[in-house]
């Protein structure tokens, strides 16, 4: 068994796993084809199961195979921070932690600088990596141990471990007879919508509130992706909802905007959505604590609302 976890073939593996076949994996790691076949092999014998089924177009990883590409970024990632800590011990130099978090786009932009500072506060001398990741999509990096944190939109049922609480705002293109004030979701709910594809959290959390109303969603355009539905809304395909800080964020950084695009709270309900926190299993009590305490930080600094308030 332990041959299969042998470094070197746990780094075949994975990228004949990311490449979808020996041919391409071959060329990235410059390892002749039959010689990563073997090793690949030797994997599986070692593990007693089939990991990777073979096809005429490629491969791809069977049930088993999917649990152990998990597993395997996990070793390989506590291999490497191992290597890493004591060539910096061998060195005579202080040994970094180094910590990988996803945050969905929508929020990544405004998050990211405020959670960067927060850490090298709570955790000086850390290396932080940060990936931009729909929330499903964070969440499966997560289960494949590719990031230690995923903060990740939350539906209201879902549990788990809850950050904070965003408002959610009407967004339409600024016309001369623009209304300015509050607005409420009924009111919104009489427009069709320029929304995120079925299934997305925001567009979930905007049907479930609307059923409570005992009103229809309507969709002008289904767009995932707040840069491209911002630029839908300015030219004039119709309005959408979206989080109070994302907007806020992008506001500071985009010339114009706020003159192209009318901002108004929701309310009658207000309408919020809420933030979680996974972190994946293997990351030592210590580094989550010091991560939430920085998120902590990171969330007042910028006026984010607890889940709880």
């Amino acid at each position: 068994m332990h041959d299969a976890l042998n470094p070197r073939r746990l780094r075949y593996f994975r990228t004949v796993a990311e490449a979808g076949s020996m041919t391409g994996a071959a060329r990235r790691l410059n390892v002749a084809q039959p010689a990563l076949s073997y090793h690949v092999a030797e994997i599986e014998a070692a593990v007693g199961l089939t990991l990777l089924e073979r096809r005429r177009d490629g491969v791809r990883l069977t049930f088993a195979g999917e649990v152990f590409y998990r597993h395997s970024g996990i070793i390989s990632d506590a291999v490497d921070a191992a290597l890493r800590d004591l060539g910096a011990l061998a060195r005579g130099e202080r040994t970094n932690r180094r910590i990988r978090i996803a945050i969905f786009p929508s929020l990544a932009e405004g998050l990211i600088p405020a959670i960067a500072r927060a850490i090298a506060t709570v955790m000086p001398g850390t290396e932080t990596a940060f990936r931009e990741a729909p929330s499903t999509r964070a969440c499966n990096l997560i289960d494949r141990g590719e990031v230690d944190f995923a903060i990740h939109l939350a539906a209201d049922d879902e549990g788990g471990e809850l950050l904070w609480r965003e408002d959610l705002l009407f967004v339409q293109s600024r016309t001369p007879d623009f209304a300015e004030g509050p607005v409420p979701l009924a009111e919104v709910l009489a427009h069709p919508l320029v929304l995120p594809s079925a299934g997305n959290p925001l567009r979930v959390r905007i049907e479930a509130a609307a059923q409570a109303l005992g009103l229809p969603v309507r969709v002008a355009l289904e767009i995932d992706g707040w840069a491209s539905r911002r630029s839908a809304i300015i030219a004039g395909l119709g309005p959408s909802v979206a989080g109070a800080h994302a907007l806020r964020a992008q506001a500071a950084a985009l010339e114009g905007w706020a003159e192209a695009l009318g901002v108004r709270q929701i309310v009658s309900p207000r309408l919020t959505r809420q933030i979680g926190l996974r972190i994946r299993k293997g990351v030592d009590n210590e580094a989550a604590e010091l991560v939430r305490a920085a998120l902590q930080v990171a969330g007042d600094g910028i006026g984010l609302s607890a889940a709880t308030a």
